[in-house]
């Protein structure tokens, strides 16, 4: 009795050791750098909330503000010229959206994703210069998969034809970084000047 008992103890603190450790890892974008003609980015965390009807392999980052013309200037989808991805699965590929489905760019991984899948990993992906307009977007909704029903929805719906919402994020503003830069170089432009 007293070893059955240990035994079920072991069992009930492995159950909610998993549970907690699932629950507690959270899906976080991280790092996020956006050019005209890039998009770079750290995921950590497991996949949360229910599994999409479709598209079970793509991530789609879009624009929350749903603004026209939007981030992404292309008009037509276009795929990244080349990717690099540090995650446990690989990426087969990323493409932006077009005028017509909306605001957004998509990765898309080998396999299917799996509601609480780890993803952590780095992405980074170039596209030809002028794919993205960054000043036309202050966050990002990231949705995994989309459903099968696509009456009446567009890809500019805040649930994204149905898909998995996971997080949102703020896009930095790229002014910033920039006058930062000049701040910093500021100083031995004056002291060589001063010198000559």
């Amino acid at each position: 009795m007293r070893y059955m008992r240990s035994k079920l103890v072991i069992i009930w603190f492995v159950a909610v050791f998993s549970i907690s450790s699932t629950t507690n890892a959270e899906f976080v974008v991280d790092n996020f750098g956006f050019t005209d003609s890039s998009v770079s980015f750290q995921i950590s965390g497991a996949l949360v909330g229910a599994v999409p009807e479709d598209g079970l392999v793509g991530l789609a980052f879009a624009n929350t503000s749903a603004a026209d013309p939007g981030f992404v200037t292309t008009s037509d989808f276009e795929f990244a010229s080349s990717i690099s991805w540090t995650g446990t699965q690989s990426v087969v590929s990323a493409l932006t959206g077009s005028p017509l489905f909306g605001d957004y760019f998509v990765i898309n991984f080998t396999e299917d994703l799996a509601l609480g899948e780890d993803l952590s990993g780095t992405f980074s992906a170039n596209f030809s210069p002028g794919t993205f307009d960054v000043s036309e977007v202050d966050s990002i909704n990231v949705i995994w998969g989309f459903a099968t029903d696509f009456a009446g929805r567009t890809f500019h719906d805040a649930d994204f034809l149905g898909g998995s919402f996971q997080t949102s994020f703020a896009v930095p503003e790229p002014s910033s970084g920039l006058v930062l830069a000049i701040a910093a170089l500021f100083p031995l432009f004056r002291r060589r000047v001063a010198i000559g």
